[in-house]
């Protein structure tokens, strides 16, 4: 009798239905910027800053050593360096989080670790460097 191939499905709760996710995966490493559209779910680690405009998740074994700027930000793992999001900011149970978080609604599980400020933004903050720009005469 030969195997069933199973495969395998995210949580529900992780990804949104229909949305568009990149993927950085167990052992992966990234230096550098990383600019895109869409949501990004991260199980590796990333040295350097995330522009997107959609949600960031950070896994429980996910590392994010800079910062990160999106629509939505959802950690579990750690993260040390400046948050900014337009939406929401959520640390959940074992999330470590160092640095400053500049967000509409901020949420803290108890068994979350946040050190530093919060400033509450009234409306879309806008990221303090210019993600992307195309050359003139490119498209």
């Amino acid at each position: 009798m030969t195997p069933k191939r199973v495969r395998r499905q995210p949580p529900a709760q992780v990804l949104a239905e229909g949305a568009p996710w990149t993927l950085v995966g167990p052992g992966s490493v990234i230096h550098g910027e990383l600019v895109m559209s869409g949501n990004v779910l991260i199980h590796g680690r990333i040295e350097g800053i995330i522009f997107t405009d959609g949600e960031v998740r950070v896994a429980p074994e996910g590392m994010v050593e800079g910062g990160i700027h999106a629509r939505r930000v959802a950690l579990e793992g750690y993260c040390h360096g400046k948050l900014e999001a337009t939406d929401e900011v959520t640390l959940y149970p074992g999330a470590v989080m160092r640095g400053d978080i500049d967000a509409r609604i901020l949420t803290v599980d108890p068994k979350a670790r946040f050190v530093g400020d919060w400033k509450k933004s009234e409306g879309p903050t806008v990221p303090k460097k210019r993600p992307y720009q195309t050359r003139p005469g490119r498209a």
